[in-house]
């Protein structure tokens, strides 16, 4: 599981998802490694997770919707 920590926090997980957050250059982060102990099982998970991550703008271009907030309605309700 990871999750984004506010700024100033730094990495804080477990050795071998520390080490794979630190080399992919993200600084502030909550991992917990769920079930495995084994650490080549939670290196793995871990940049599995990090490869299914998009950028929210990318998505949005992708969808053609904008992006919701107060009062906006997307694309597709007007």
């Amino acid at each position: 599981m990871l999750k984004p920590a506010p700024v100033g926090t730094g990495v804080v997980a477990g050795s071998s998802m520390r080490v794979v957050l630190e080399l992919a250059g993200i600084k502030d982060v909550v991992g917990k490694a769920l079930g495995s102990k084994n650490k080549l099982s939670n290196t793995m998970a871990t940049i599995k997770a990090l490869s299914m991550l998009h950028d929210p703008k990318e998505l949005i271009r992708r969808r053609g919707t904008i992006k919701a907030s107060r009062g906006a309605q997307s694309k597709a309700t007007k």
